[in-house]
């Protein structure tokens, strides 16, 4: 791949990302309209801010080329951390049992990886056709 192309790889992962969140976004809103007790504009808010965040940073990631996204992908990781950092918060403190949908979480974990791995082949030396 040339330097100066985009890589799909990345834009794919960071869209990932993006829909995590929102699917942990959709998720705490129906669990909190469940209970009473969870205020719902208060952690609405927050994975609210968190999802639109993540779709800034993809919608960022899209303009760049190839080097800026490898540069620009460990700060929207991190995000991602911190999403799940704030899930796993809002379960413990709202005592909830059933967290979110296995195929969901294993769909994600699935993507990642692959899409990973994929990028580390794609390091490999290429041939230049100029």
């Amino acid at each position: 791949m040339l330097p100066e192309q985009h890589d799909i790889l990345w834009t794919f992962i960071s869209l990932a990302f993006s829909v995590f969140a929102i699917v942990a976004f959709v998720n705490v809103i129906g669990h909190c309209k469940q209970r009473e007790n969870v205020s719902t504009v208060f952690w609405g808010s927050i994975f609210g801010a968190i999802a639109v965040v993540m779709l800034g940073m993809t919608n960022h990631l899209m303009g760049m080329i190839q080097g800026d996204q490898m540069a620009f992908l460990p700060v929207q990781v991190i995000w991602v951390i911190i999403l799940l950092f704030v899930w796993g918060l809002f379960f413990k403190s709202t005592s909830i049992e059933g967290q979110s949908p296995p195929i969901i979480r294993a769909f994600f974990f699935w993507t990642t990886v692959s899409i990973l791995l994929a990028g580390y082949t794609n390091w490999l030396p290429q041939q230049r056709s100029d």
